[in-house]
């Protein structure tokens, strides 16, 4: 079917155009393959579509139906894509992305917002959830993914990247023994996250590197609800600063090991490989790198 609908497409330019060399010219083909094309076209149809000679052609009656028949199909298929493809001066259409539930709290919101009043036409559907959904089978357009990928044959770009720091409530750090260095930590209770690797890397102020491995017998799947254990004084856990900032200052929290910097998070987004450059989840995605 593709086969044939590709002939008359260019049967139709031939017509319109007026030669062979015309339609040629116009879809950047030869006109051997021009030629070619409605030859098979009318050895399918068992009909004679044109008459033509080497200086000028004209339609059957049969290839008159096939031409009026084909300018509306043109049309038709015309009027679909204008549909579905955004205007580039006033782009239109629905976005589903999805996303860590953590990122509620950070400065992505107002990007998201400036993505929203930019462009007022657009439907936006966002899925917030720290479970890692699947892109294909669940049909988003764009995920948005915290720390290191796995191999899952979709693109990826780094928006950004945070800080984290490790804290306890200040109940739970009186009842640990001292820590003096990262890996006297491994002793202590944490507060694991499902969708991260039970470690994690230290660095300090001349450069030096640790990781700390440790077990966990809280775990959970959310890094809010972990952080709100920790407020709680069940245990260490490693949010993001833009989380935590503000209760360590008020006291609520204690920055463990404050000298020791921990790894930084990469935030990337991820989307299918077929996805076209100029469509709107590529303009989300460009809208939300720092």
């Amino acid at each position: 079917m593709f086969d044939e609908l590709r002939a008359i497409a260019i049967f139709a330019k031939t017509i319109e155009t007026g030669s062979f060399r015309g339609c040629a010219k116009a879809l950047g083909l030869s006109p051997s393959v021009v030629s070619h094309h409605i030859a098979q076209l009318e050895h399918k149809l068992g009909l004679t579509l044109l008459y033509r000679s080497t200086r000028q052609m004209s339609l059957t009656a049969e290839g008159e139906q096939l031409y009026e028949a084909s300018k509306k199909m043109l049309e038709a298929i015309e009027q679909g894509l204008d549909a579905i493809l955004p205007a580039a001066e006033n782009p239109s259409g629905t976005l589903r992305v999805s996303l860590p539930s953590i990122l509620v709290r950070s400065g992505l919101m107002e990007k998201i917002a400036q993505f929203c009043r930019e462009l007022p036409n657009v439907k936006l559907h966002l899925n917030f959830t720290d479970k890692i959904v699947d892109l294909i089978e669940e049909r988003f357009d764009m995920g948005i993914r915290i720390g290191s990928l796995k191999e899952s044959g979709l693109m990826a770009k780094k928006l950004f990247s945070f800080g984290r720091k490790l804290i306890c409530s200040p109940s739970f750090f009186k009842k640990q023994t001292k820590a003096k260095k990262p890996e006297d930590l491994s002793a202590w209770s944490w507060i694991g996250i499902e969708m991260l690797p039970l470690s994690r890397g230290f660095k300090n102020r001349t450069g030096k590197s640790v990781v700390v491995n440790y077990q966990a017998k809280l775990m959970c799947d959310s890094v809010d609800a972990a952080y709100q254990l920790a407020i709680a004084g069940a245990g260490l856990s490693s949010p993001p600063d833009f989380l935590v900032e503000k209760d360590i200052r008020d006291g609520r929290l204690i920055e463990v090991l404050p000298e020791w910097q921990m790894e930084p998070l990469s935030v990337y987004a991820i989307w299918p490989q077929n996805l076209l450059k100029n469509n709107l989840a590529s303009r989300f995605r460009n809208s939300l790198v720092s």
